[in-house]
């Protein structure tokens, strides 16, 4: 290869154009690597995109728990009550040049949950700041990844 070949390449490889197209492709094929950290937020870890506790079970609700045993007073939502909520989320992942992702959840209950004040936080929807440093960390070692293999390939 020669400096030029390899100057084309690294500027093909480099380009704003050329890596936001490739992430996107990469995120588009690969949902799970948004979703993998929403998931762990909301049914793990109990939290929402500010990073603020969803909400405790009352002791009434543990009492009244269409899931006896489950629950305890006091302790972080877990959002299983129906499933719904679960088996309705969804990731779109679109756009060329600016790629937008949106998370939801079509469960009928969202608006209901939404307004319900025994969440405490109700941006169920999005990442922390550390999940999306994560992500960012990731998605940065696979543009490199992407770019070495790119410039060095025959």
């Amino acid at each position: 290869m020669t400096i030029g070949e390899l100057n084309q390449r690294i500027k093909k490889y480099t380009s704003k154009r050329a890596i936001t197209h490739n992430l996107g492709t990469l995120l588009k094929g690969n949902p799970h690597l948004v979703m993998q950290y929403q998931m762990e937020q909301l049914f793990r870890d109990s939290i929402g995109a500010d990073d603020w506790p969803l909400g405790f079970y009352s002791y009434n609700t543990a009492r009244m728990s269409k899931h006896p045993g489950e629950k305890s007073g006091g302790t972080p939502f877990t959002m299983f009550e129906s499933g719904s909520f679960l088996s309705g989320m969804y990731i779109d992942i679109s756009g060329r040049k600016n790629v937008t992702i949106e998370i939801g959840s079509k469960t009928p209950h969202l608006q209901e949950m939404l307004s319900n004040p025994a969440f405490e936080s109700n941006h169920f929807f999005g990442l922390t700041q550390t999940n999306y440093e994560r992500l960012a960390a990731k998605l940065t070692q696979f543009s490199a990844e992407w770019i070495i293999e790119g410039i060095t390939k025959r």
